[in-house]
């Protein structure tokens, strides 16, 4: 059984690719792949040698995190855990701070309990621990409803602070 009559069906020929048609080709992927790239590392900058180089004592596991400067500091993001965690670094290298990412079941009882009081229903977009050098000045900052707020190492809420 033939689906297609004889007369219907087209005689196979070669496709012929010109030069022209193969450098437009050629550049039109260049290009592609240039813009694609430089979207995704828009933000990544390279970091002095000092700052780098404190990073690894910290996490010398850890090739490639991505870096970005914030005002003065350098933040080297990298993945820790589920998420994204943040180093901070002056430009001398100091370590300045870092952020993690914490679960339910590692934050103070009174943040979820603010969470339910205050936004029942309401899923927080994510809970950072920041934590500094000296270790007394740690904190707890809660991501919901488009709004910020920050809780002392043991739970008790400081402030609302404004999400930038």
């Amino acid at each position: 059984m033939k689906i297609f009559p004889k007369q219907y069906c087209r005689k196979k020929q070669p496709i012929r690719f010109s030069i022209r048609m193969v450098v437009l080709l050629f550049l039109a992927c260049s290009l592609f792949q240039t813009t694609n790239s430089s979207a995704q590392n828009k933000s990544a900058i390279r970091p002095p040698k000092m700052v780098v180089d404190s990073f690894h004592k910290f996490y010398p596991y850890l090739k490639k995190p991505v870096w970005k400067k914030v005002a003065e500091t350098y933040e080297a993001h990298y993945q820790w855990g589920e998420g994204t965690s943040v180093l901070a670094f002056d430009k001398k290298g100091n370590w300045i701070f870092r952020r993690i990412m914490v679960g339910r079941m590692e934050m103070p009882p009174s943040i979820p309990n603010f969470t339910e009081q205050n936004f029942p229903g309401v899923v927080p977009d994510v809970v950072y621990l920041t934590y500094f050098p000296d270790n007394r000045s740690s904190y707890y900052e809660l991501h919901i409803a488009k709004r910020v707020f920050q809780f002392d190492s043991f739970g008790k809420i400081i402030r609302e602070v404004d999400d930038d």
